[in-house]
């Protein structure tokens, strides 16, 4: 499976609506096999329609826009957002299969749940069926 992790300075892009590379992953009989793909400025559509086009099936991300997760879903990239951290321990955690169980959420988001203010709680795109505005 190739998988996606965009990347900044050696970490996960705090948002990929404006994040502007990626780490490209593949397993291979060598080993693991790794590509790094800058991404287009601006459009965050022709992000995934780049993503699609490398074959990528897994999106690891930090924030996303609701709309371009619904685009990413509609499209067949499974995507794992709001992930914070190192690109190398997201890597190590995502070969080990423990990147949801470990403790990798950006700031201020837990158990699918995030932005915490003014009480009242957003959830991530993969945590429930609607996003409540703010």
């Amino acid at each position: 499976m190739c998988i996606a992790i965009t990347t900044w300075n050696g970490r996960v892009a705090p948002v990929f609506d404006v994040a502007g590379s990626a780490e490209l992953c593949q397993h291979s009989p060598a080993g693991l096999k790794r590509q790094i793909l800058p991404l287009p400025a601006g459009n965050g559509l022709e992000k995934l329609a780049l993503l699609r086009r490398q074959g990528v099936r897994l999106l690891i991300c930090g924030a996303i826009s609701r709309p371009l997760y619904q685009a990413a879903c509609a499209q067949g990239i499974e995507v794992i957002p709001f992930v914070a951290g190192a690109l190398e321990d997201i890597l190590h955690d995502w070969q080990q299969g423990c990147l949801q169980q470990r403790a990798r959420t950006m700031p201020g988001c837990r158990r699918g749940r995030c932005c915490q203010r003014r009480g009242r709680t957003l959830t991530s795109p993969a945590a429930g069926p609607e996003m409540p505005e703010p």
